[in-house]
């Protein structure tokens, strides 16, 4: 157990993800003196920009079209009618009371929570600069932990040339913190995030086309799984190409739109336009700027490299876990 000033800790966890929060309740469980520290929310990007707030608006969408086939059940409705500010309402109140929740676990489980820009120092030391608030005077505050584990999480990444605008050309950020519900959207990317998205748009009446770079869509899962699903986006009237080709820095994006030219790897390209362009093309771990130079811990492939048994880094005291 630690011992000596506040600042002195057996666990230090940088990141408050799902990783994080997991790993900080569960060392406090065991009796260990534990610090969580994240510059957002406790929960992270599954909690509020991730997983939960897209299964909301998923579910709304599966509705929606569950609705339009009432009258095969005996029910006699209309066509429902979308009110996709009170979708997304729902959505944050969803993640409102799961986060409500985290925090309670926080002090439940008497973790010492500590809001700031966490960088290693070396590679059992943290320094957290923090904004002043109601709660605290802001400032800077290091942290000696016995162990630290690095739990920093991804970000949504582009496609090199393709710039991000958070109006025409988005990411899945933008859809749960604010875009608008389009006419019609071009999403590109079909792994688990890009055919989520697919699916909900087009369940609410989005016209939607969705194009892959590879043979097929959610390329990770088996062959089957990939033809099954684009049978069934297929009958639902989305449109789907995979193996698609097109520049990405050529893809324009105006007032009133987006427009690129595409086509299967091949074939001649034709043009394409939507409101709105949805970049699904995979995450980036955050592993810059958290002071891993400081440390003997080493990348491999952008990713922080450890012994998969243990989770340490070639550092001893130090651990990497989740998508960094």
């Amino acid at each position: 157990m630690a011992v000596g000033s506040s600042n002195d800790f057996d666990l230090v966890v940088l990141g408050a993800g799902t990783g994080g929060y997991t790993a900080a309740f569960r060392a406090a469980q065991l009796g260990l003196k534990v610090a969580l520290i994240d510059r957002g929310k406790v929960g992270g990007t599954c909690l509020h920009i991730g997983c939960i707030p897209t299964k909301a608006m998923l579910e709304s969408a599966a509705f929606v079209e569950r609705v339009r086939h009432a009258k095969e059940y005996g029910i006699a409705v209309g066509e429902p009618t979308i009110d996709y500010a009170q979708i997304a309402a729902r959505r944050d109140q969803t993640v409102k009371r799961l986060w409500t929740g985290l925090k309670s676990l926080v002090d439940k489980n008497k973790v010492a929570w500590i809001q700031g820009v966490g960088r290693l120092d070396g590679p059992t030391h943290v320094r957290v600069a923090m904004e002043p608030d109601a709660d605290n005077p802001g400032g800077e505050r290091v942290l000696q932990g016995t162990d630290v584990i690095l739990a920093t999480g991804s970000r949504v990444k582009s496609l090199p040339g393709l710039e991000l605008d958070g109006k025409r050309i988005i990411t899945s950020d933008d859809v749960l913190t604010g875009a608008p519900l389009p006419k019609d959207i071009i999403v590109v990317g079909a792994g688990a995030v890009g055919v989520e998205f697919a699916s909900m748009y087009q369940d609410l009446g989005v016209k939607t086309t969705l194009l892959e770079y590879l043979p097929g869509l959610v390329p990770l899962e088996d062959r089957e799984v990939s033809q099954a699903l684009e049978r069934s986006f297929t009958r639902r009237g989305m449109t789907v190409m995979t193996n698609a080709r097109f520049d990405p820095a050529k893809v324009k994006a105006t007032k009133t739109g987006v427009s690129l030219e595409v086509g299967p790897e091949g074939k001649e390209a034709a043009n394409l336009t939507a409101e709105l362009l949805l970049v699904a093309t995979g995450r980036a771990p955050n592993v810059e700027d958290v002071g891993l130079e400081t440390t003997k811990a080493e990348l491999d492939k952008g990713f922080v490299k450890v012994d998969l048994r243990t989770m340490r880094t070639r550092e001893p005291h130090l651990y990497a876990i989740g998508d960094a």
